[in-house]
Formats: C-alpha cells, sequence, structure tokens
C-alpha cells in the first residue's frame, strides 16, 4: 500500500462527534448546505518505500486551478464495475454529501497532480467500496477533461491521520467503515487508483446542483414537530447498522448506490423519536396520528428515557428495488431505569411512511445490567 495513513475529513463533514450520519428532520439540512469544513491535521509526506514515481511525460496531468465553490457541480464518476454514475459537489459538510459525493477541498481535483479525495456515505453512493479489485476502472469528468483511474488497492484507516502529498496523479475514494454502520466511525475505508489515461479540454463547464427534496415523508403529527426536536443533534440517539433484507437483485443494488436511503433511513429515525416524544407526555391525539397500537408502551409518562444501546435498522425492497418497509431496533433502551428491546415496524404507502407496531420485550433490571 502506498499510505498507512488517510485524510481526516472529519467524519465526512460533521466533526469528530459521535453522532450519526444525518441530522434530522430533512427540512433542517438545508441550512447546512454550505457548512464550513472542520479543521485537519497538516498533509504529512509518504515514506519513500511508499512513493509513486511522477507521471510519464506520454501521461497529460490537468493544470491546478482554483477550486470551484462550495456546493458547486464539479464533477462526474463513473464506476463500471458497479454500474455507478455519481455526481460529485464541492465539499464534504452534511448538505453537500445529502445530496452527492463530496470532493474534499484540501486535495487537488482528479487529474491534477497529487491526491484527489473523493468522500460519500457509506449508507449511500459508497455502500460498495469493498468490491472494487486492482485493475477496475474509475472516470471522472471535470471541467478540465476526462480522467480514467485504475484502482491500486484499499486500506482501512483511522480518521485522523493526514493527507499523504504525491508526485503522480492518483484519486482516493473515501467513506466510513464498516460501510453498513449508521454512526460516525474512527476509521476509514480508502479505495486507492492511478491516474492512467487524459483527454484535456476546456469545453465543459461546472454547473451548480440545486437540493433536491426527499420523496419520504413521515407521518408524524404537528404537535410533535412544533414542540420537540426530532434532530439527532439534540437527540442521545447511537446509530447501529443499516441492512437489506434479502437484497441481492440489481435494482437493489441500484437503490443503496444512492442518496434515497439515507433519505429513508432519517425520516425512520424521525418517526423512532416522535412515537418517543408524544408517548413520554401522553399525547393521545398524537398518538392516534402516528397510527400505532403499542401495547403496554412503558413510554407513557416515563420519567427518563435513556438510549445506552444503538439503532439498527432493516430495509425490505420490493422486486423493483423501491423500499416497502422499515424495521428499527434498539436492544437497550433504558425506560424509568428498566431495560427493555424496543422494536418499530414501519411501512410505505407510496412515499409517505408510517408506523404499523410497536413492540417492547421487558430485560432487566438496571441492578443487573453490565
Amino acid at each position: 500500500m502506498r499510505r498507512t495513513f488517510a485524510i481526516s475529513l472529519a467524519a465526512l463533514g460533521l466533526g469528530m462527534l459521535a453522532i450519526p450520519l444525518w441530522i434530522g428532520p430533512a427540512v433542517q439540512w438545508t441550512s447546512q448546505f454550505a457548512a464550513p469544513l472542520p479543521t485537519v491535521k497538516p498533509s504529512r509526506t509518504i515514506q519513500p518505500s511508499q512513493s509513486l514515481s511522477p507521471e510519464p511525460q506520454s501521461l497529460q496531468a490537468a493544470p491546478l486551478q482554483d477550486n470551484p465553490k462550495l456546493g458547486q457541480r464539479c464533477a462526474t464518476l463513473w464506476i463500471p464495475s458497479l454500474h455507478l454514475k455519481v455526481p460529485i459537489v464541492q465539499g464534504t459538510a452534511y448538505g453537500e454529501l445529502l445530496l452527492a459525493a463530496g470532493h474534499y477541498p484540501g486535495s487537488v481535483m482528479p487529474g491534477q497532480l497529487g491526491t484527489s479525495v473523493i468522500a460519500a456515505h457509506n449508507a449511500t453512493y459508497f455502500r460498495h467500496l469493498n468490491q472494487l479489485r486492482p485493475g477496475n476502472r474509475l472516470i471522472v469528468t471535470t471541467s478540465q477533461g476526462t480522467f480514467w483511474f485504475d484502482v491500486t488497492g484499499h486500506e482501512i484507516v483511522s480518521d485522523t491521520a493526514g493527507l499523504p502529498v504525491s508526485p503522480a496523479s492518483t484519486l482516493d475514494l473515501e467513506a466510513c467503515d464498516p460501510l453498513n454502520a449508521l454512526y460516525l466511525t474512527p476509521n476509514r475505508y480508502i479505495v486507492e487508483s492511478r491516474l492512467v489515461r487524459s483527454v484535456l479540454t476546456d469545453h465543459a463547464t461546472p454547473r451548480v446542483l440545486m437540493p433536491p427534496a426527499s420523496p419520504y415523508h413521515a407521518m408524524i403529527p404537528s404537535f410533535v414537530t412544533d414542540h420537540y426536536s426530532l434532530s439527532l443533534q439534540d437527540n442521545s440517539l447511537p446509530m447501529g447498522t443499516l441492512r437489506y433484507q434479502d437484497a441481492g437483485t440489481a435494482a437493489d443494488f441500484t437503490y443503496q448506490q444512492s442518496v434515497l436511503p439515507l433519505q429513508a433511513a432519517t425520516e425512520a429515525v424521525n418517526l423512532w423519536l416522535a412515537f418517543k416524544d408524544a408517548s413520554q407526555v401522553d399525547n393521545s391525539s398524537a398518538m392516534q396520528a402516528l397510527w400505532t397500537h403499542a401495547v403496554g408502551n412503558p413510554y407513557v409518562n416515563a420519567k427518563a428515557i435513556a438510549f445506552p444501546g444503538t439503532l439498527s435498522l432493516l430495509f425490505r425492497l420490493n422486486a423493483s428495488g423501491q423500499p416497502l418497509a422499515i424495521t428499527l431496533r434498539d436492544p437497550f433502551v433504558r425506560i424509568n431505569n428498566q431495560l427493555f428491546s424496543v422494536t418499530m415496524d414501519t411501512k410505505f404507502t407510496g412515499h409517505t411512511l408510517f408506523i404499523r407496531q410497536v413492540h417492547f420485550e421487558r430485560l432487566m433490571s438496571s441492578g443487573g445490567a453490565s
């Protein structure tokens, strides 16, 4: 491997905070669209034994130029082996990565001399990075031309290391590791590649990528959204994993490599928090609007609710790769100093997500828990 460390994307633009990949509800993310990048560690020179030689004279790298503005569409990435075409915007803040993959502004643009870094959420475009093998092709188009890269290897590295300096034109793809995680992990999965062909042009013009509206909507009464923050930024709810039930078709694969899972999961987590809040204040009209029929609901009038466990999501897709249902499960929820396992089954009617049922299983008293 040509390096033993990676850039610090500060957990893909959200800083070194142990919070999930998204900050719901979805209507709040737009305020972060142009959020500045956090400070990263200075670049470090790679060791001589790991060094790459400069590009041969027959391979023309793009000249250095100013980076695009934050949030601006700056490139397109095509990965033939994954059947994946990815829009790339400038920046790696949450709002930018909700729309597309992001080019890390601390690195050069793809095709220029040095290491260029493109990051995406592991819950979206880069979920299947681990399927790439040496020799697989990556094709990037920017305003400077089209650039072909060959994968040379992969690494799993800490999120706190600096960006290596390379005399050659290289491209790194980066996501949180493990790739099925919903939380910000301390490790990064890196796919490394090197430029093998380039065609320069000055005809292409980058365009601004407008924020698309999420197609999903959770059925949550206004009482809850008006009185309680459903933002994970304001709730101590650690994330676990995102998995798919019996997912193996091409349609499943396409859905997983898009921004749609992140948007659907955000709505599901909002429902989880809305149910907890409406139950805790025992608001019958809100509970009825949530379409939930939880039997023996210990959330009702609870004085204290904490989440020492992690919340995991299981998606069920139809044959066309569209979501039918999401099951949310937290194996350890502390309610009035009593531990429960809580499972919420949700279903989609069109693009609207409803709670189907919530199941509580009492575990043990806090005195017996480790």
